[in-house]
């Protein structure tokens, strides 16, 4: 009867998986708009089916009418991207002109009635370039004028309601392209983000196994309910072993190699509580 509900809590679990959020624009824009002096009265990016890295992408063309236009994420980018948090936001950008660059805020992330901004580098080229933002409290994020807390950084991160990534970067007529954003995570089961999932991140989850006050995926949080549980423990099992990046796919182990690590497992933990 332990071997089914351990069988039954796996399943459950590997549904339950945080999930990553991408936009490829490779069908159509995704539910992304525009907010800001561009595309005339129309709040909609121009969809293009071919010419993006690769692919297709959206783009919108200036007003020149003041202010500053965004690339404004949909719906899928809110929520809970707490599993985020000491990845990345990445994203592909292409400008029409080099000509009369001017500053501003690149990257608007609100969440928990706080807005954190961002200031690249770099703005990008006439070629599609590469953003790759760090989502740590000590990577060049601001709250205001100083650098957010982690315990803000993850408050941020666990309730998005807005991102908005700039488009306009000319001083008079342009048009920015858009392609390839995303928010990476960890691969499930990867608590600490060290490429592989192993003893150091059954750690994690013993550490804090059942405890109170909201969790997040640094903690072992890995299907977005706030606490650690056996659901948890179900996705440690299923990913145990793996070793690459986050974005490498992942090996299957044998059900009776599941079965055996998440009851051992949860033995650990219960001899832990006792």
């Amino acid at each position: 009867m332990f071997r089914l509900l351990i069988a039954a809590t796996l399943a459950m679990s590997m549904a339950a998986m945080v999930s990553a959020v991408v936009s490829t624009f490779d069908i159509n824009d995704e539910g992304w708009t525009i907010t800001g002096d561009a595309q005339g009265s129309s709040v909609l990016p121009t969809y293009h089916a071919t010419g993006g890295n690769p692919g297709g992408y959206i783009s919108a063309t200036d007003n020149v009418q003041g202010g500053v236009w965004y690339f404004k994420a949909a719906d899928a980018f809110h929520g809970d991207r707490n599993a985020s948090y000491n990845a990345h936001l990445a994203f592909d950008l292409r400008q029409s002109s080099l000509n009369s660059q001017f500053n501003a805020v690149d990257i608007y992330l609100r969440g928990a009635e706080m807005e954190l901004t961002y200031d690249t580098p770099n703005n990008p080229g006439t070629t599609w370039t590469a953003y790759s933002i760090l989502l740590t409290e000590t990577a060049g994020w601001k709250l205001g004028a100083v650098a957010p807390t982690q315990v803000q950084m993850l408050q941020v991160l666990a309730n998005v309601t807005d991102l908005q990534i700039r488009g306009e970067f000319v001083t008079g007529a342009d048009t920015g392209s858009l392609d390839n954003a995303q928010f990476t995570h960890p691969h499930p089961g990867d608590a600490n983000n060290d490429g592989a999932v192993n003893v150091g991140d059954l750690g994690i989850v013993a550490a804090v196994w059942m405890q109170g006050g909201r969790k997040y995926w640094r903690d072992g949080d890995f299907t977005g309910d706030g606490i650690i549980n056996v659901g948890d423990l179900g996705v440690l099992a299923f990913n145990w072993g793996w070793t690459g990046s986050p974005a490498s796919p992942s090996p299957v182990p044998e059900p009776a190699g599941l079965l055996l690590l998440a009851t051992g497992g949860w033995a650990a933990l219960r001899r832990r509580r006792t």
